[in-house]
């Protein structure tokens, strides 16, 4: 009796041990006036975002940090993902951006006290000498807190093992699906696989359906199909960004499942009524937004690869807010904080996580 006891603490200790937090934060789009300079040649839409970004600044985004940093550090979370578009782009210089970048990078460590990854996103590369800041500033900050001393220089593709999980951080601006694979060869045991990405890599969102992961600047039908199918077999969680919504959405395949989640993390409100809308595969394609997007020349083909296979979506609201992906043995969960909150207005039980 006392050793059968012995032996159950044991495994729950065991247990604990082998599960743990990460937070989770989309698109934040740091912007101020001092890192930009007034281009009168951009496009209309541009000023529209400074005022959107400028506003978060300086009334939601900081008092979700706090929460954010407040909830992870209780959580004992590890590390922290940031998944891309850090900041807004446009700068007009590279010095710019670089200072862009910097600060972004200091206003998010005050309250994240964990190393914080952050996934390269569109914004992070827009504008004058933006691409050339990334590599000066962000890459050997990514290979300082990955450890990457042999990393393959101007890459911004990574890859690292946590307990028995394995976590891929994918630079969809410059897709390597090759990286992938190898990556995904070299870690046949994984128990988990999380696919960090500010494309998606599924489409949900109708007014950017095409905007994915080789679907987008370039369009690759072969290689999107080959990363899809590699993700696949392994059940993985793909962990995005960059359409501003809080959604979920579930694929299945003969070769295997996919769960996508998006994260947005510029709240429009600090506080809100929690509202979830789900549609069934077929509901989806029927929202006017979708019937409107299969109308555009080579979305329908695009979104044609996708019908059969998604079965399920959900929508949040309020949008804004931070994520905990909350990993435990044999299963995973992600739980929704709405702007400020420090407890999660919704938990999702994160299907597909173990291997096949």
């Amino acid at each position: 009796m006392k050793r059968t006891l012995l032996l159950s603490l044991f495994f729950a200790l065991f247990c604990s041990l082998q599960a743990y937090e990460i937070l989770i934060l989309g698109d934040t789009h740091y912007d101020a006036p001092e890192v930009r300079k007034n281009l009168a040649s951009l496009e209309e839409k541009r000023p529209a975002e400074w005022v959107r970004n400028l506003r978060c600044w300086e009334k939601t985004i900081p008092a979700m940090l706090v929460s954010a940093g407040q909830v992870a550090s209780a959580k004992q979370a590890p590390f922290a993902i940031q998944l891309g578009d850090l900041t807004q782009g446009d700068c007009g210089a590279e010095e710019l951006q670089v200072k862009a970048f910097e600060n972004a990078l200091q206003k998010l460590k005050e309250h994240i006290k964990m190393p914080l990854l952050s996934i390269k996103g569109n914004h992070d590369i827009r504008g004058a000498g933006a691409e050339q800041a990334y590599v000066k500033t962000m890459l050997p900050y990514l290979n300082e807190v990955l450890k990457q001393e042999t990393a393959v220089p101007g890459s911004a593709h990574y890859a690292q093992m946590h307990e028995k999980d394995l976590f891929i951080y994918f630079d969809s601006i410059k897709p390597d699906v090759d990286f992938v694979e190898k990556v995904l060869d070299q870690h046949q045991d994984a128990r988990h696989v999380f696919f960090s990405t500010h494309l998606p890599v599924l489409p949900c969102s109708p007014g950017r359906s095409e905007w994915i992961v080789n679907g987008w600047r370039p369009n690759n039908p072969e290689q999107r199909r080959r990363l899809v199918s590699l993700l696949a077999r392994r059940n993985a969680i793909v962990l995005t960004a960059h359409i501003h919504r809080t959604t979920l959405l579930r694929y299945k395949s003969q070769e295997g499942e996919i769960t996508q989640l998006t994260s947005y993390s510029m709240p429009s409100v600090l506080e809100g009524k929690f509202v979830q809308s789900k549609l069934d595969g077929e509901g989806l394609w029927q929202t006017p937004g979708f019937q409107k997007a299969m109308q555009r020349k080579g979305v329908k083909e695009l979104l044609d690869e996708f019908k059969e296979q998604v079965y399920e979506y959900q929508n949040f609201t309020p949008n804004g807010g931070f994520n905990m992906l909350r990993v435990e043995e044999g299963q995973g969960y992600f739980d929704y904080y709405i702007g400020n909150a420090i407890s999660p207005a919704h938990s999702l039980l994160l299907k597909g996580t173990a291997k096949p």
